[in-house]
């Protein structure tokens, strides 16, 4: 298990996104889950449960590692520490937690799918970002694109939909405001901008935090 753990760091300090399953679960099934089984109500078994939190609420704060509860219980700033009755957690094992936490705590890594495309065609970027509450997303084009853009969360369920949308050559831009389809704020977290045009797809990843 030890050796899951190293490979899970050697990943980390790699700058690849942090995977849920691999890694993070990796780390709960040897250190903590002996105890949080479902104990407190909080069960660290599965991405699920742990979502759900304990007796005390949440524990995860996604895209806010240092106000996640999870975080504070295991760097001792709130009692009692975690994992109790054990040894505490070396840094570079609470780091690679909180750069989960700070990715926006997905379940799975997001992947972007991206085509050849023509240098006619991007997505500049989104400022500011991270953002709160609104966001404006830019996009340059040479020529007119008809396309599709939406916006879905890291493990891909779509939030937010833009429509049909016409870009004419130059620089254009859309504005976000953090808000699913039916206009509810979203909570902090990873989202991915994507274009559909001429059978391509683009994606460009945004992080909204609270």
């Amino acid at each position: 298990m030890k050796r899951f753990i190293v490979m899970a760091l050697l990943l980390s300090i790699a700058g690849a996104q942090v995977d849920y399953n691999s890694q993070i679960q990796t780390i709960f099934n040897e250190k903590c889950t002996g105890c949080h089984g479902g104990s407190g109500g909080l069960t660290l078994s599965s991405y699920d449960e742990l979502m759900k939190g304990g007796n005390s609420g949440a524990v995860i704060k996604a895209g806010d590692a240092s106000n996640s509860l999870l975080i504070q219980r295991i760097e001792g700033s709130v009692t009692p520490q975690m994992p109790q009755g054990g040894d505490a957690l070396v840094d570079s094992v609470i780091s690679l937690i909180k750069k989960w936490i700070n990715e926006g705590a997905p379940e799975k890594v997001s992947v972007t799918v991206e085509s050849q495309l023509p240098s006619r065609f991007e997505i500049v970027g989104n400022y500011p970002n991270p953002f709160n509450p609104y966001t404006r997303i830019v996009i340059n084009t040479m020529t007119h694109v008809q396309g599709q853009a939406s916006i879905v969360t890291s493990s891909g369920k779509s939030i937010y939909d833009f429509g049909s949308i016409s870009f004419e050559p130059g620089s254009n831009s859309l504005i976000w405001m953090g808000k699913n389809y039916s206009g509810t704020s979203l909570s902090s977290g990873i989202y991915l901008f994507i274009i559909k045009y001429d059978d391509r797809i683009l994606t460009h990843r945004m992080v909204l935090l609270k």
